[in-house]
C-alpha cells in the first residue's frame, strides 16, 4: 500500500504521521509523491507503525512503470 493512501485511508494528518515517523511535514510530503526516498532506517519505522501494510519495495518503482528509484534523491543515512 502506498504510504498517502496508508495514511488517509487510516485517517492521519501528515503533521501526525511525520510526527510519528520523527520527520519534519516537508519530507513526509516529499516521501509521498516520490520527490524523496526514505532511509532505510525509515522505512524500517513505516513497516513498523503500519504493521507491514507499507513496505520498503512500496518506494522503489521498476523503471519501465514510473519514475525509477535512482532517479530519486535518498536521504542520507545515519552515520553508524
Amino acid at each position: 500500500m502506498k504510504l498517502a493512501e496508508y495514511r488517509k485511508a487510516q485517517g492521519l494528518t501528515l503533521s501526525k504521521m511525520a510526527s510519528s515517523l520523527g520527520v519534519s511535514e516537508g519530507a513526509m510530503s516529499r516521501y509521498e509523491t516520490g520527490k524523496r526516498s526514505p532511509s532505510w532506517q525509515i522505512l524500517e519505522r513505516l513497516k513498523a507503525i503500519t504493521d507491514g501494510a507499507v513496505q520498503p519495495n512500496d518506494f522503489f518503482e521498476l523503471p519501465d512503470s514510473g519514475k525509477a528509484a535512482e532517479e530519486r534523491v535518498p536521504d542520507s543515512e545515519p552515520a553508524a
